[in-house]
């Protein structure tokens, strides 16, 4: 059975990324080389990484057949990719890489369909008996003034709290609604904020829940967090992925209101605060999925994690010397 493995890595400049990387480089358990792609090669995450390759936007109509060469070239085990955009096409082409050697950890494209429609994502929440914000269509709410405060946001994709908007009263919801586009309504749940980092295996099996309450946020990314042990959170994390049978990770959201937990999102994708549990819970879930995806024998590490651990988040540096030569991280 192997020992070592190449990874491919999408949107090396991301913050995601950053954690998947940093979680590859510090472990000693396999040798992991790991190769970053972005569409800008001024890119922290091309100074980090072992090798680097510049890569089209997946809008362009070359993307698919870079990103074939890409993992075929450098013999890669295992494509992570980062970005949203990404996600349907490879899902459509998984077989592509397969045949090339190379897993691919994405959800299927019916998984796919419910996590990136955030109408379809709170109708299958509801569906499997979990508490979801009450959600509308613009169209089907006339909302009064003990409605407010309420919450736009895009129906399909986001990233972060782009197109976020809370409003309080009728100004401000016919104000943001008049530039929304395709958008939902719902209600405004006040309460404590959770993001649950998970990883399933290749056969849709839960691997790691852990939940962190995120203390701060800026721009949708969690910059300080505390890892918390909260069974029912699990359980109902463990039966989201269970229904949906996605391989790969994913960060599931959630708010508590008295005493309830009300699902709100599933991002099928390691998230922001990827480095909360990999230096926070001690659950490397990065790793996890390489030894999961070389065919090692797993063991589901539900409920295994340090609890009560707060970490907090600071800029870093990576120099990069004239020439793009000998970057590294400032030390």
């Amino acid at each position: 059975m192997k020992n070592q493995a190449t990874v491919v890595v999408t949107g090396a400049g991301s913050s995601t990324a950053m954690g998947v990387i940093k979680g590859l480089a510090r472990q000693k358990e396999l040798a992991v080389r790991v190769v970053s792609c972005d569409v800008e090669s001024m890119s922290a995450g091309a100074y980090l990484a072992q090798a680097f390759r510049r890569v089209p936007p997946v809008s362009d109509p070359s993307y698919l057949a870079v990103m074939l060469e890409v993992c075929a070239s450098e013999k890669a085990d295992l494509l992570i990719p980062i970005v949203d955009a990404e996600f349907g096409l490879l899902a459509r082409n998984r077989s592509l890489f397969e045949e090339a050697g190379t897993r691919v950890a994405v959800a299927s494209e019916e998984a796919l369909g419910i996590c990136t429609d955030k109408e379809a994502t709170v109708r299958f929440f509801l569906s499997i008996g979990i508490a979801a914000p009450r959600t509308w269509r613009p169209e089907d709410l006339d909302p009064r003034p003990g409605d407010f405060p309420l919450i736009l946001k895009p129906r399909l994709g986001g990233r972060g709290s782009i197109g976020v908007h809370r409003v309080d009263d009728r100004d401000e919801y016919r104000f943001h609604l008049a530039k929304a586009g395709d958008c939902i309504v719902q209600e405004f749940i006040e309460g404590d904020e959770f993001t649950m980092d998970t990883l399933s295996d290749f056969d849709g099996r839960p691997l790691a829940v852990i939940p962190r309450r995120r203390l701060e946020v800026r721009s949708g990314i969690s910059y300080k967090g505390l890892v918390v042990r909260d069974q029912e959170m699990i359980d109902l994390c463990c039966r989201i992925l269970r229904t949906l049978g996605q391989p790969g990770p994913s960060c599931i959201q959630c708010i508590i209101r008295g005493g309830v937990r009300h699902f709100i999102e599933i991002n099928p994708r390691f998230g922001g605060g990827t480095a909360f549990t990999i230096a926070g819970a001690g659950v490397n879930t990065p790793l996890m999925l390489v030894r999961a995806a070389l065919g090692h024998p797993m063991t589901a590490r539900i409920g295994d994690f340090r609890d009560g651990v707060t970490l907090l988040r600071y800029w870093d540096e990576v120099v990069v010397l004239p020439g793009g030569a000998g970057g590294g991280p400032w030390t």
